[in-house]
């Protein structure tokens, strides 16, 4: 709006008058020209006032704003604010939980196999004497893990020829023949795959304690010991379930005894199998038996030769007089008696085992003379035990 139209009607009767009445009425006394000065003023402020400050009805100043939909009768739904709770039906997304490494498997380092290169199983020393109680380490483990044990007489309770043996691996009950060697000792942790996961740093005598450590050694079929191999808890667990917890807590307790790290897939496998078991760590004691101790122990007594038969003597005969004398006869030569059979001949020493065969010898035990280890193959304290064709 025009800001002149507020001013009073006087002054609009003022602007109405011709211009030479306008001078009379400003020069005239009176109330005319009180009226004119301060009407004057007030129309100057006015319009400075309308200047400074735009009038509450004129138009307001132009803004950008968002077209508005047209209104309808219906009520306009208002979008909530997102919560910050999260919905029952969709939990919040959040980096799943790291599981926690059970027992000792916590404490193995976790890294690669390392290259075999150097390995060699003759450098751990297996089957040898460790514990220094006279018998080698296969029959360590068979004195422990057998029941019903028959052993070889004169070996002091060292050469293991039979007993029953249940097997950890597959849950069978079987009677071992040392004939047909049908039981195998088996490394938990394979020497091939320690020598790959540190041991082809250790020495000689740290190696040969690993080989012959009873923690690491079991009786088990020799059909599942070849099937096994060299493999980890990655590749094959035995065919029982029911002792797999066992099994690969035992292979954590050997690997964190002598300082052996785990492969990635291997610690996975093994950490599978433990989430699963109530017992997470192996603390079974696995020494060998005392000689003759837990164990019944049969010795089989030395075959007793036969006691001669009492040759038949016969009734004397009287002999008849003949009246004529018979006629001489030829006189036969008397036979040679039977040669008396051979004495075994004791020797310090034989070049083989047909030399030993020969001398009537073998086979030979050890610490009998002749008995050398390199005759005795198999190292069971027995030399010579077939006779060679």
């Amino acid at each position: 709006m025009n800001p002149l139209r507020k001013l009073s009607p006087a002054v609009e009767r003022y602007r109405a008058l011709p211009t030479g009445k306008r001078r009379g009425v400003a020069a005239g006394g009176g109330c005319c020209g009180c009226i004119t000065i301060p009407l004057l003023l007030f129309f100057l402020l006015a319009v400075i006032a309308a200047i400074v400050s735009p009038s509450k009805t004129e138009a307001p100043t132009v803004k950008p704003v968002a077209v508005e939909q047209p209104q309808s009768d219906a009520p306009k739904e208002t979008s909530a604010p997102p919560s910050k709770e999260p919905s029952s039906e969709e939990p919040p997304s959040r980096e799943p939980e790291k599981p926690v490494l059970p027992g000792q498997l916590a404490q193995l380092e976790v890294k690669e196999r390392a290259p075999k290169t150097g390995y060699d199983r003759k450098k751990f020393g297996w089957r040898q004497d460790t514990d220094g109680n006279g018998c080698d380490t296969r029959n360590d483990v068979f004195r422990r893990d057998f029941t019903n044990i028959t052993v070889k007489a004169g070996t002091g309770g060292c050469i293991i020829l039979g007993g029953t043996f249940t097997s950890s691996y597959s849950g069978q009950t079987l009677q071992f023949d040392r004939a047909a060697n049908n039981i195998d000792v088996d490394h938990m942790v394979a020497l091939s795959d320690a020598w790959q996961t540190g041991a082809s740093t250790w020495d000689d005598a740290k190696r040969r304690q690993f080989a012959n450590d009873p923690l690491n050694l079991i009786a088990t079929e020799a059909a599942l010991n070849r099937q096994k191999g060299a493999s980890d808890a990655a590749t094959w667990l035995p065919p029982n379930k029911a002792y797999r917890c066992e099994y690969v807590a035992r292979q954590v307790a050997v690997k964190e005894k002598y300082g052996l790290w785990v492969k990635p897939a291997e610690k996975d496998a093994i950490e599978n199998v433990l989430n699963g078991c109530e017992v997470k760590t192996f603390t079974k004691s696995v020494d060998w038996p005392a000689k003759g101790v837990g164990r019944e122990v049969l010795e089989k007594p030395t075959p007793m030769p036969a006691p001669a038969k009492p040759e038949k003597t016969q009734a004397p005969v009287t002999p008849k007089p003949s009246p004529v004398p018979a006629p001489k006869k030829e006189e036969r030569r008397p036979r040679k008696p039977a040669p008396e059979p051979k004495k075994p001949v004791q020797r310090s020493h034989f070049k083989n085992c047909r030399e030993a065969w020969n001398a009537g010898a073998a086979p030979l035990l050890r610490g009998e003379p002749g008995y050398s280890p390199k005759l005795d193959g198999d190292s069971d304290g027995i030399a010579c035990e077939k006779r060679p064709k």
